[in-house]
């Protein structure tokens, strides 16, 4: 005996009612068309919450930046100082707390595996967290710099066994 498989569906409306019948062959069209929409939902989805992540962390850090004639420059990417290490990074965690933002990495690195940025430079910890947390969502690995024998983050709740200052994050 041969069973085919049915989806039977109803639409009351008012003075009828409608009974559709699907067969094997229709539902499976359906389900890959539902599957399909809600990947292009999921990708969606995330590229708004990292266009709003970087957004906010644009408005914040020029909202905070003060103009002088002495402002420093920081340095970019590829002219990181001497003394800073480059660690490639699968982010695990992003955490925001009062004085500080961390990262956690999926592995560490020579036993580190916590950066932090203290709040009080509002806008590299705000484009810190973006950037971190774009990485997150779209599970891409970042460049991180940091020194090994900084320790200033431990008053900000960052372990000296285990965590180090972030000079610089990006993809």
């Amino acid at each position: 005996m041969n069973r085919m498989l049915t989806l039977i569906s109803v639409v009351h409306q008012p003075n009828q009612c409608l009974f559709q019948a699907y067969s094997r062959e229709e539902i499976a069209v359906f389900s890959k068309r539902t599957i399909q929409l809600t990947l292009v939902l999921r990708q969606w989805v995330v590229g708004v919450a990292v266009i709003a992540a970087l957004g906010s962390a644009f408005l914040a850090g020029s909202a905070s930046r003060t103009p002088s004639a002495s402002a420093a420059v920081e340095p970019s990417a590829n002219h990181a100082p001497q003394t800073e290490k480059f660690y490639s990074c699968t982010i695990a965690d992003v955490y925001s707390f009062k004085t500080r933002v961390h990262v956690r990495c999926t592995i560490a690195a020579n036993g580190i595996s916590y950066f932090v940025v203290p709040t009080a430079d509002s806008g590299f910890a705000a484009r810190m967290q973006a950037l971190a947390t774009a990485a997150y969502l779209s599970g891409k690995p970042v460049g991180i710099w940091y020194d090994d024998a900084d320790l200033s983050g431990v008053p900000y709740g960052c372990s000296a066994d285990n965590c180090r200052v972030l000079g610089g994050i990006g993809f």
